[in-house]
């Protein structure tokens, strides 16, 4: 079973608004991984979790040209999921 750390990788600023922040999402996965960036709503992008140094990090990687991420088969396909935004 995959893990969606989606939801606990919020950060709460100053003003009580949730923050999603890539590298918390990594922490809480515990794993190397990729799922959505949060952060683009294109789905053009997404999140690829590796461990460094004892400490799971984000690096943000982008689909090829008309391609989107496809966050059940966990890689960039040329369907566009629902709810993306086109650019």
């Amino acid at each position: 079973m995959d893990i969606n750390p989606l939801p606990d990788a919020l950060d709460q600023t100053a003003t009580d608004t949730a923050v999603w922040n890539a590298d918390d999402a990594c922490v809480v996965a515990n794993r190397t991984t990729t799922f959505q960036n949060q952060a683009d709503q294109t789905c053009n992008s997404y999140i690829y979790c590796y461990l460094s140094n004892g400490i799971y990090r984000a690096q943000i990687r982008k689909c090829k040209l008309y391609e989107y991420f496809d966050e059940l088969l966990k890689s960039c396909s040329t369907t566009q999921p629902e709810g993306c935004i086109n650019e």
